[in-house]
């Protein structure tokens, strides 16, 4: 027999499971890399949640905190309104409460943001906390007011409301200074939008100047009278006032404004120019509860806004980072749409 010439050879692998030994091979690896892919994108789509959440909620937060404040005074709620300051296509929004605009009104003053098209924006007005006391006015030609401290802090161009029970009065200082107890609110050019008139008669704005003008001049302060315009007694209060515009605004970071990433949320508040306050919100909707209704409507459906009571806001916001879906879009970029309710305090 010649089997002792075979007992000193090696075993080997044949052809076949080698092959076989790649292919498993091969399968597991494609296991771990898809494993480790899936593990990645699902990282990313929540890394891309998370920043969504967290642009929601800074939006919607600092939307919220302006709007209930929204026509407050620290006057309580005066019957009445004056509103001298200059429409002007800077700032034409000096509002005493809160007024929308739907996606189809025009707003003059967002050309700085670029207003996108197709959204809606929301303007609101509010009073300081803190101001002075008034020790005398003089409206007619003089248009001064006289403080009760010389530390009022305010400068030329402020935009003021002056209140008492009676009336509340939006104008802007013309001349102050710190020197003295003693600020101006004159007509011309020197601050700008400026006013219109110097005369604060109540239930007015400068959209209709005829109905300030030509009034005479009141028998005693405090007191609203016909055909007479207003002063202000001792001890009616002057504070600073705000006035601001929200919208969405194109920022320039994406080939085309509707292209998703295109746009953010922006303030304007007087006198700077627009702000990117939170990126990526594509679209804001808002809608509004009358007060006696059931519903909430457009803006365009709004006759009286003193009588709003609340609004919801709608927001489409996009992730940040392209390819963390599989939907058609060509960026793949995550996107949700959540809405906010605002319950207004000061209607």
């Amino acid at each position: 027999m010649n089997h002792w010439r075979y007992a000193g050879r090696e075993k080997g692998s044949s052809l076949i499971e080698l092959m076989v030994t790649i292919i498993i091979g091969m399968l597991i690896v494609l296991a771990v890399l898809n494993l480790f892919l899936a593990s990645t994108r699902t990282h990313k789509t929540t890394e891309n949640l998370s920043r969504i959440q967290e642009n929601a909620r800074i939006a919607f937060e600092l939307i919220a905190f302006d709007l209930r404040q929204a026509g407050g005074t620290p006057c309580g709620r005066p019957t009445k309104v004056a509103n001298v300051i200059n429409i002007s296509t800077e700032m034409p929004w000096f509002t005493t409460g809160v007024r929308g605009y739907e996606s189809s009104q025009s707003i003059p003053g967002t050309s700085a943001g670029n207003r996108a098209g197709g959204t809606d924006a929301l303007t609101y007005g509010l009073a300081s906390s803190t101001g002075v006391a008034v020790e005398n006015h003089e409206a007619g030609n003089a248009a001064r007011f006289q403080l009760n401290t010389t530390a009022h802090g305010l400068i030329d161009g402020d935009v003021v409301m002056v209140c008492d029970n009676n009336l509340a009065a939006i104008l802007q200082i013309t001349t102050a200074n710190d020197s003295t107890d003693t600020v101006t609110h004159n007509t011309g050019n020197t601050v700008s939008p400026g006013n219109c008139e110097k005369e604060l008669v109540p239930d007015t704005t400068c959209a209709n100047p005829t109905a300030i003008r030509g009034k005479g001049s009141p028998d005693e302060c405090g007191v609203i009278e016909p055909d007479s315009y207003y002063e202000f007694c001792k001890n009616s209060v002057l504070v600073r006032y705000e006035s601001a515009l929200w919208f969405i605004g194109c920022n320039g970071r994406a080939a085309d404004c509707s292209a998703l990433g295109g746009r953010s949320l922006y303030k304007v508040q007087f006198p700077d120019p627009a702000q990117e306050v939170v990126p990526d919100i594509q679209d804001m909707q808002i809608q509004y509860m009358v007060a006696g209704g059931s519903e909430y409507v457009d803006a365009s459906s709004i006759i009286n806004w003193d009588a709003i009571t609340a609004i919801r806001i709608s927001l489409t916001l996009v992730g940040p980072d392209a390819g963390v879906t599989t939907s058609s879009v060509q960026t793949q970029r995550l996107t949700r749409t959540v809405s906010h309710v605002v319950n207004l305090r000061n209607q």
